[in-house]
């Protein structure tokens, strides 16, 4: 469990990595991410349904007499075969983000990761810190707010070419709007705590497994309706699960 103290230690919270869960002075509150999950990902469906046809074609080869058990495995396998593409690509986005923590920390002579994908991500890292003169102030904050009863994990806060942002990494294929709704939350809570706090805007930086680097940044000007945005994914959120608690 990690622990932290925030708002003059008159919040203690907590974070369990293993479920995922925050917990504000002993209550359970949602996190940035898990109340994004509202939000339809309509590109998931026909991503999962091709890894189950790449399996397939991978895993049945022509000519060969399959059995009944063995039919059953192949398609069982390739039923699951998106959730093992996501839980390997978490665990390469972990490495990368672990490494890029050290390094914002300080650590900036460390090894390079030895899974090839996770050391391209931190080249591509790497070449955005080169480019963009970039100098962290923190990573890995934690945040609460106190008002709407949110935590979650900022990734850093940094000048970037003289102007001080707040940023999030990602090692997803793309960028994605939404994803600014995610480093907006940050922002509230952040200065919920913190109000002297300014930011330029919020940046995300895309450090893709293959070395490809792809960075967007949303001006200090679309601040206000996309923390806006969060909230309304916050009640919908808590709503929807407020009608599944009452059946």
């Amino acid at each position: 469990m990690d622990t932290c103290y925030l708002y003059d230690k008159s919040v203690c919270l907590e974070f369990d990595s293993d479920r995922h869960v925050y917990i504000a002075n002993g209550k359970k509150v949602d996190g940035v991410t898990g109340a994004l999950n509202v939000i339809a990902k309509p590109a998931l469906i026909p991503w999962a349904a091709k890894c189950t046809t790449e399996y397939v074609e991978e895993n049945w080869k022509p000519g060969i007499a399959y059995d009944e058990i063995q039919i059953k495995e192949i398609l069982k396998l390739a039923k699951n075969a998106h959730r093992h593409k996501r839980d390997r690509a978490a665990d390469i986005g972990s490495l990368v983000h672990a490494w890029i923590e050290a390094y914002a920390n300080g650590a900036t002579l460390q090894p390079l990761p030895i899974n090839e994908e996770a050391k391209l991500g931190v080249g591509a890292f790497l070449q955005w810190v080169n480019e963009h003169n970039v100098v962290f102030e923190m990573s890995e904050v934690k945040v609460y707010s106190k008002k709407y009863e949110y935590a979650g994990t900022l990734d850093f806060i940094a000048s970037i070419d003289g102007h001080r942002m707040l940023g999030d990494i990602k090692t997803s294929s793309n960028i994605y709007d939404v994803m600014f709704l995610q480093t907006a939350a940050y922002q509230l809570a952040r200065q919920e705590e913190f109000p002297a706090g300014e930011f330029m805007g919020h940046v995300i930086v895309n450090c893709k497994k293959d070395g490809k680097l792809l960075t967007k940044i949303a001006p200090a000007s679309e601040y206000k309706l996309n923390m806006e945005a969060f909230l309304f994914a916050l009640g919908l959120k808590r709503r929807i699960q407020q009608m599944e608690e009452s059946l």
